[in-house]
């Protein structure tokens, strides 16, 4: 069971000039009132025979909730850090949905990593992302590749391409999405959200740029320019409270180009793979999670933050067709107002149903939006349940040693 580690090579157009597009099209959420969970039918049987994996980033959510509730009370209404976070232990865990409560017991195979954040399956290939690093192995768990860069950090999704070939990396720490070959760990195709239209920081006092590249005369203007190095920033990259966009997710729409959400803006975006042209497809979401496609068609994306926190579906013209909130119902939140709900993410399990993870509920929604039925499956309050995506009940996890020890 040999290991390999490709030092991924970075940015293949880096020495060509560059333009800075700004988004062309805007596309507002819908408007009014999402459907409510609250006013579905509960239904026991929803996704019993679903085997899924599911992803924890770490295992101090509760102490967040402390944190964040301390900072609501003194009125700092800051999401995010404004210093780099430390590397966290999560675990990523296979099991039935058969279950009503997850524990470390449900699972028939777990591995515990550092942020293991992203999480992609492939008929026989897995991925897993780790903070800086992406680990790839196959549906037996017995082989193992490691792709790395400078420029991988908090590293927040990993999506393969339909026919496995390729994978789409965010790397949230540099705001920065990359396309890399699985067989080569050579970087095809990247995109940068500095270099098109979202450079200016959070605090609206500096202007990110790679190396020594050139922001736009007009994002320059009056700021401070930050030509970022990634050796002087590490694993973590950017904090995340300085980030112009937190981009936080990537994955491919059905024609082959690339979907992307942008944390801060509220963006839901499409990018064209050839001019590299960016298009905000819904616009005024509250801190978005997750723009993915849907088995049976259409899309989805997760508005996580807010009272209405909410996934939203849209059909194959990026028409908004439904949107499902949890807001309302009852369970366990901490003391959070109603106005602080965090819906982190929304996948698609296949037969019309969804997964909802909502972390002020520690509870994990299986949802039938077309039935309007739903069902909750609970875990433990210190779990940052990221993500579920269903897999064959084949797969197996690497063993833990074949994973480098914890850091």
């Amino acid at each position: 069971m040999a290991s390999r580690s490709y030092a991924v090579s970075a940015f293949p157009d880096a020495g060509r000039p560059r333009t800075v597009i700004p988004p062309v099209k805007q596309i507002p959420a819908a408007d009014g009132e999402p459907e409510y969970l609250r006013h579905y039918r509960y239904d026991t049987q929803l996704a019993r025979d679903a085997f899924v994996l599911i992803a924890v980033k770490n295992l101090t959510q509760e102490r967040k909730n402390r944190e964040r509730l301390e900072r609501l009370c003194n009125h700092v209404p800051r999401i995010g850090s404004p210093i780099a976070r430390p590397a966290e232990e999560g675990i990523v865990g296979s099991c039935m949905l058969s279950v009503d409560w997850l524990s470390d017991g449900c699972f028939s195979d777990c591995i515990r990593l550092n942020d293991p954040i992203g999480v992609d399956v492939c008929e026989e290939m897995v991925a897993l992302s780790s903070r800086d690093r992406v680990y790839l192995f196959d549906a037996a768990g017995d082989r193992l590749e490691t792709l790395e860069n400078p420029w991988f950090a908090t590293l927040h999704s990993v999506v393969f391409s339909s026919d496995g070939d390729r994978i789409l990396v965010a790397s949230s720490g540099f705001d920065t999405i990359f396309e890399v070959s699985v067989a080569s760990g050579k970087v095809l195709w990247e995109w940068n959200s500095w270099e098109h239209g979202y450079s200016v920081s959070v605090t609206g006092k500096s202007v990110f740029t790679r190396g020594d590249r050139r922001p736009s005369l007009d994002a320059a203007e009056g700021r401070e320019i930050i030509h970022v190095d990634p050796s002087h920033f590490g694993a973590a990259g950017v904090p995340i409270w300085h980030r112009p966009a937190h981009l936080n997710g990537a994955a491919y729409d059905r024609d082959g180009n690339v979907l992307a959400t942008l944390f801060h803006p509220g963006h839901a975006v499409k990018i064209d793979k050839k001019s590299k042209t960016c298009v905000e497809l819904l616009s005024q979401l509250n801190k978005p999670h997750a723009f993915l496609p849907t088995e049976n068609g259409g899309y989805v994306v997760t508005s996580t933050a807010g009272e209405n926190a909410q996934t939203v579906f849209l059909d194959d013209r990026w028409r908004v067709t439904q949107r499902v909130s949890p807001s309302g119902l009852l369970g366990i939140r901490d003391g959070f107002p109603d106005s602080e709900e965090w819906l982190q993410y929304t996948t698609d399990l296949g037969e019309g149903l969804s997964a909802m993870v909502d972390i002020h509920r520690s509870s994990i929604f299986i949802v039938s939006p077309a039935t309007r039925r739903y069902r909750r499956i609970g875990f433990p309050r210190n779990w940052a349940v990221q993500m579920v995506i269903r897999v064959s009940g084949d797969l197996r996890l690497p063993p833990q040693h074949l994973l480098p020890t914890l850091r």
